[in-house]
């Protein structure tokens, strides 16, 4: 049998949505802690809902998480699960903090380097697959700069070559 796991969200600045399915323990949670980033804070528990198969803990805490660093939810029983964005992504604050209206995303080509942008907040890695021209693939991680963007420059000419991202985001590789 598979132990279900549980699922943590951040839908807030200072908001985090836990949801405990109740095969994973027949108790109610007294506590939790919000690890990343060289510090473990506590989560206060402001509002437990009951539904059928699961207790969703709604938390607050004092501190700031940064969206591309790798954060985790430990309860007192030392059961961890990765924090994912949740609704905080569809906030008026999150827009302001990660609009981004430059005109350079995507990539620029020059004949003795490449860069490539993107934009993605929410991401916590991000990697070029190249293939180059001799069809050897290389992987590049970029680096995350603010507002959401993601660079790498490339020395040398990348005339020809063919590229995709991969990006980590919630818990997937995409």
């Amino acid at each position: 049998m598979i132990m279900p796991k549980f699922e943590a969200y951040l839908d807030g600045f200072h908001t985090i949505s836990i949801l405990m399915p109740k095969a994973l323990t027949d108790k109610r949670i007294e506590s939790f802690y919000l690890c990343g980033n060289n510090e473990t804070l506590p989560l206060a528990i402001s509002n437990v809902e009951d539904f059928k198969d699961t207790l969703k803990y709604t938390t607050t805490f004092e501190g700031f998480v940064f969206m591309t660093e790798p954060y985790y939810i430990e309860d007192e029983a030392g059961r961890r699960c990765e924090l994912y964005s949740g609704k905080i992504v569809r906030s008026e604050l999150f827009d302001d903090l990660f609009a981004y209206d430059g005109d350079d995303l995507g990539v620029t080509y020059h004949k003795d380097h490449t860069v490539f942008k993107l934009w993605s907040p929410v991401a916590k890695r991000i990697t070029l697959k190249l293939t180059n021209t001799q069809g050897e693939v290389e992987d590049h991680p970029l680096t995350y700069h603010n507002q959401g963007i993601w660079s790498l420059t490339l020395e040398g000419d990348y005339e020809g070559a063919r590229y995709f991202y991969e990006s980590y985001v919630n818990g997937k590789v995409r």
